[in-house]
């Protein structure tokens, strides 16, 4: 990072920690700052100056970047109370709205993070959650890809050449 004037630290896992747990390795971290973490295996276009400012304007503890997922049921739904159809949905499609696998959270919270333990982002969310502290979501309009399988990876190549990211 030096070429682009920028200091980076490297810090190792000597076994996996899960995406938050190796936060608790860090050396140190300024008081009342803010921590962007994402997963490595991510392709988007987020906007993440708009992440931050939503983050810092909600007064979130931590703000969650979030996709939707559309879920299209073939069948009709059926409103149900007391064994009689109130009413019903012919085809509908829900949408659900999804962990994006980008995090913005304020450096306080680092005191959840056991030490030396596997620690998930699911984990985090849950604690930050229980001890009442405010969770925002941020939603990711534009382009989203989780390069975790063959198919996606391709996908990935092929979408950096086309959409110029």
């Amino acid at each position: 990072g030096s070429r682009f004037g920028c200091r980076i630290q490297y810090i190792t896992e000597d076994r996996p920690l899960g995406t938050m747990g190796a936060l608790s390795k860090l050396p140190e971290v300024l008081e009342h700052r803010d921590i962007l973490l994402f997963n490595a295996d991510l392709l988007s276009d987020i906007d993440l100056e708009a992440f931050f400012i939503e983050h810092e304007n909600s007064k979130s503890s931590l703000t969650v970047a979030s996709i939707p997922h559309k879920v299209n049921i073939p069948y009709a739904i059926l409103e149900q109370s007391e064994g009689r159809i109130e009413n019903f949905s012919e085809k509908p499609t829900y949408t659900y709205w999804a962990n994006a696998g980008f995090y913005l959270f304020k450096s306080s919270l680092l005191k959840l993070i056991p030490e030396h333990t596997f620690y998930d982002a699911t984990d985090f969310m849950d604690a930050v959650l229980e001890q009442d502290y405010s969770v925002g979501s941020f939603p990711i309009h534009g382009y989203w890809n989780d390069v975790g399988s063959i198919s996606d990876y391709q996908k990935a190549q092929e979408d950096i050449l086309s959409l110029r990211l």
